[in-house]
């Protein structure tokens, strides 16, 4: 087996990204350049992306948890000092 760039070998690479969601696929083959990805099918898809290392980190990325803003009344807001 021919070990991929991030050191996994690349028949586990190319499982690991058959199972990933077509948008996904999609949005990794534009961060690599791939040429007309749209127009791939799903396997010659997964190959481009193998072929250019794009393995990293196969699985989707999830946005960070948002941060809850601070509770602050309007007038401490504004600077005026509040009375508790």
């Amino acid at each position: 087996m021919i070990p991929a760039p991030g050191g996994y070998p690349a028949a586990a690479v190319a499982e690991r990204l058959k199972e990933l969601h077509l948008a996904d696929l999609h949005a990794r083959a534009a961060e690599l350049a791939v040429p007309r990805y749209r127009m791939l099918r799903r396997d010659e898809l997964v190959a481009e992306i193998t072929e250019r290392g794009g393995d990293a980190g196969a699985e989707p990325e999830e946005a960070p948890e948002p941060k809850e803003p601070p509770t602050t009344t309007p007038s401490e807001a504004c600077g005026t000092p509040v009375i508790r």
